[in-house]
């Protein structure tokens, strides 16, 4: 029996008629052995993706965690979501933060493009106008691998939220929302279909 004899009798019907009924049975079993055939193919083909996945440079890494002096950082990708997890705590003087705007950069690759990105500064406690560079750099690079849309969750501390306002308002070009925690800030994203920069 041959495959492309059976898709051009049956392609444009909804089902077998009854002149049809001795093909159609006879085409069972045929389809069932075309199946497990394509199912084994297809076992071997992941199988053969896997191995040459493995063989290829190292991937970047999808999370990092770490600290310099008082400052520390923690940020991770939800590779379904499409999602970067940022989150900074702490005091941020120039070393600092030229550590952490590196490990945040080294992770987006791991992003595909319109990815999304919660950033939970609540934990900061303050940074050297140095560090503010680093916090532009990280900005940027959000932009240039394609980030859409940014929930920022912001402390307590007017001044520091002032600061962070006016460089975000001032440079990114994403869209961006606030919330009040990562909960929040993922629903806002999960249910967001209209989603308006603020």
């Amino acid at each position: 029996m041959d495959l492309n004899t059976l898709k051009t009798q049956f392609r444009h019907k909804q089902k077998a008629d009854l002149s049809d009924i001795d093909t159609a049975l006879s085409a069972v079993p045929f389809l069932i052995r075309e199946i497990e055939r394509l199912e084994k193919e297809l076992t071997e083909s992941k199988n053969r993706i896997a191995q040459l996945s493995s063989q290829l440079t190292k991937a970047p890494p999808s999370f990092k965690k770490g600290k310099k002096g008082q400052g520390e950082w923690d940020v991770r990708i939800d590779e379904d979501k499409n999602r970067l997890f940022l989150q900074l705590s702490g005091f941020f003087d120039y070393q600092a933060a030229k550590m952490a705007s590196n490990a945040i950069v080294s992770v987006l690759p791991s992003l595909r493009e319109n990815a999304d990105a919660i950033n939970d500064l609540s934990g900061i406690k303050g940074f050297d106008n140095r560090a503010l560079f680093h916090i532009r750099k990280v900005i940027y690079t959000l932009e240039y691998v394609g980030v859409r849309r940014v929930v920022r969750i912001l402390g307590e501390k007017a001044e520091l939220s002032d600061i962070l306002r006016n460089i975000y308002s001032n440079e990114a070009q994403y869209q961006m929302a606030m919330a009040e925690s990562i909960e929040e800030a993922e629903a806002l994203l999960d249910r967001s279909r209209k989603f308006l920069k603020t």
